[in-house]
């Protein structure tokens, strides 16, 4: 007997609109700061990606697990995380999700589901 898949709820649109928007301002803010010389190690942007993040994690139920590549932060924060936490993360802060220890490219939040990321170009 065949099992009927039930696909989560999707959220209304002003939420994925928001969810976006916060991407967005995140990313340009954090921009602002590496060129500045104010966080370690690089930088990459995921700016003009954020509807590609919010739309891939907004079917996604609490359980399931994603990982990413060395742009994550949008899938990061569109997976649930706390803008606060991945950008303590971003300037090598203790209170960040992975300890200060992942930064930009190795960030990691299990409690999310969001299992890693690659910061081999290409290697996602």
């Amino acid at each position: 007997m065949r099992k009927t898949l039930v696909l989560p709820p999707l959220p209304p649109p002003l939420a994925l609109y928001e969810r976006m928007a916060t991407i967005r301002a995140f990313e340009s803010t954090m921009e602002v700061e590496s060129k500045a010389g104010r966080l370690p190690g690089t930088f990459h942007s995921s700016v003009g990606q954020e509807a590609v993040a919010v739309g891939a994690c907004a079917s996604l139920t609490d359980g399931d697990q994603i990982v990413s590549n060395h742009r994550g932060h949008g899938h990061f924060l569109a997976k649930g995380g706390d803008v606060y936490r991945v950008m303590a993360e971003l300037y090598g802060r203790a209170d960040g999700y992975s300890g200060g220890r992942g930064g930009t490219q190795h960030m990691a939040g299990a409690s999310i589901g969001f299992m890693g990321s690659n910061g081999i170009t290409g290697g996602g």
